[in-house]
């Protein structure tokens, strides 16, 4: 049985990289994102994540275009690679800028996550989310906020584990 990936933000220069890795091990690669491209997925979604969060219906038609990809076969690899980085000054961010960074970084994994439960229970399952040397060099090197200050606060959210 071919082992199957999914991943989110699949169109971005690290999911088109991942979607590479991942085919040339022999995966069968879902990819999602709000537009297609060159990712060079076995499959493509058009979703967006932020809809998937405010919207049920569309959730679970998502959910379903999944599944019919996967043609009863368990999901082995769910990689949450999409992300929203809202850069501003803390008084000039919005209430719905911090919504919509919550829901793409945080709630629309959960929700996958949660709705692919019975297709991850049916492969060997890896998680893979972002990590914390993603955020050092999107907002440290790429953004310029304080390298230092990114890893202290990694290192407090994640009691040191990182």
């Amino acid at each position: 049985m071919a082992k199957t990936a999914f991943i989110t933000g699949s169109e971005g220069a690290i999911g088109r990289a991942l979607c590479r890795v991942f085919k040339g091990d022999g995966y069968m690669v879902i990819g999602l994102d709000l537009r297609g491209g060159d990712s060079g997925c076995d499959a493509f979604i058009e979703a967006d994540l932020d809809r998937i969060c405010l919207d049920d219906e569309y959730r679970q038609g998502v959910l379903a275009e999944i599944r019919g990809h996967l043609k009863g076969k368990g999901l082995n690899i769910l990689v949450n690679n999409a992300a929203l980085q809202v850069v501003r000054r803390t008084e000039d961010l919005s209430p719905d800028d911090f919504r919509r960074t919550m829901n793409i970084n945080l709630t629309a994994p959960f929700l996958l996550v949660q709705g692919l439960l019975p297709e991850l229970e049916k492969g060997t399952v890896l998680l893979c989310d972002r990590f914390l040397d993603s955020t050092v060099a999107y907002q440290g090197y790429g953004s310029g906020v304080d390298v230092e200050l990114i890893r202290a606060v990694g290192r407090f959210a994640t009691r040191g584990v990182v």
